[in-house]
């Protein structure tokens, strides 16, 4: 697989960000409390500025590379961690790599149960299990022009108290999500190729809006094949995913995945971009498809607006299973059909089927 440059947006300026081309405004941040503001310019001050924060701390971090020993822990409700450089490769939280299983205290980059996270501005790779975890608790997460890159696991995840009980409110925007040379092919627990960029369980009212997520393409011998990118399940509602691209990615979007009952409900799928190259999968691979953006056990959801080139790498281009009662497909542009099965039902119109 081709690699390509991963770049992003910084504070108020336009910047190349992601592949192909792709190039987004970014809008301003909203203002902080500076009298609680604390710059850090070490890994070793950075760990104990957290440990010691009040809430609405604002922790800015100078250029430079953090290499953890230790998985920043944030128990202090709306602390925010922004990089101070003018883009977010200047500042990088970095692991033990993701295949590394010597990882020490570090698996991850980033964990919290506490409300009110703000990520913005830098860079989180390179960890053994997940880039940022979200546990119950973590209300109200925002991740702002960030890069999440090789991490074993999820790079975003969000954990449930149980069916329909978990992280509500997250935002995601202006950000790139990517492997380099694909996921990691290293059994940490359920198998390889048990991968996710942004990963909810049961979460309500989400947003994930203007990012690039590349490259979550696992070989045929993997246990896991079909890892959607975005994965909003276990009970999750009301999620609005919108203006984001995906490039080369084994599902792009799912609501839902398992049939039960409202797995995931609501929300809309909107204006998204995934792209597949050419001879990306195998025949084999391409039999045992379905759709890229999945409607899985999700009724009333909107798939409205959506470019979705497979360039015949997948059977389906949208697919809709289980119950999606009152769910639509309206004004998409398609190189493969839309389809349903067991017993899902949707609303169709203005949809184009096209080459490209």
């Amino acid at each position: 697989m081709a690699r390509h440059w991963l770049f992003c947006m910084c504070l108020g300026v336009v910047l190349p960000i992601c592949t192909f081309g792709v190039v987004k405004a970014c809008p301003s941040f909203p203002e902080q409390p500076v009298a609680k503001a604390v710059t850090v310019d070490g890994v070793e001050k950075l760990q104990r500025v957290v440990r010691s924060a009040q809430p609405d701390t604002v922790v800015l971090l100078v250029p430079g590379e953090y290499k953890l020993t230790s998985t920043i822990t944030v128990r202090a409700d709306h602390l925010t961690i922004r990089g101070l450089g003018d883009a977010c490769s200047d500042v990088i939280i970095a692991g033990a790599g993701m295949n590394n299983p010597d990882y020490g205290g570090a698996p991850h980059g980033i964990w919290t149960d506490a409300s009110g996270l703000t990520v913005q501005n830098l860079t989180i790779r390179d960890f053994y299990q997940h880039g940022i975890v979200l546990n119950p608790g973590a209300e109200s997460p925002t991740f702002q022009n960030i890069r999440i890159l090789d991490t074993g696991k999820q790079l975003i995840k969000a954990n449930p108290s149980g069916f329909g009980d978990g992280v509500d409110g997250g935002l995601v925007e202006n950000s790139v999500f990517a492997y380099t040379e694909g996921p990691p092919m290293i059994d940490r627990g359920g198998g390889t190729g048990y991968t996710n960029g942004v990963d909810v369980h049961a979460g309500a009212n989400w947003v994930i809006r203007n990012n690039h997520f590349e490259n979550f393409h696992a070989p045929d011998h993997a246990d896991h094949l079909w890892a959607p990118v975005v994965l909003m399940w276990n009970g999750a509602r009301n999620t609005v995913v919108e203006n984001n691209s995906f490039v080369n990615v084994d599902r792009a979007i799912a609501f839902g995945l398992l049939d039960r009952p409202m797995d995931h409900s609501g929300g809309v799928i909107r204006h998204n971009r995934v792209d597949y190259a050419e001879g990306l999968y195998s025949a084999q691979r391409r039999r045992g498809s379905d759709g890229s953006i999945i409607v899985w056990s999700s009724p009333g959801t909107i798939v409205e607006g959506n470019e979705v080139f497979t360039r015949g790498n997948l059977n389906r281009s949208i697919e809709f299973r289980f119950d999606t009662s009152g769910a639509k497909a309206i004004n998409n542009t398609i190189d493969a059909p839309i389809g349903t099965r067991d017993g899902a039902v949707y609303e169709g119109a203005g949809n184009r089927l096209v080459r490209e």
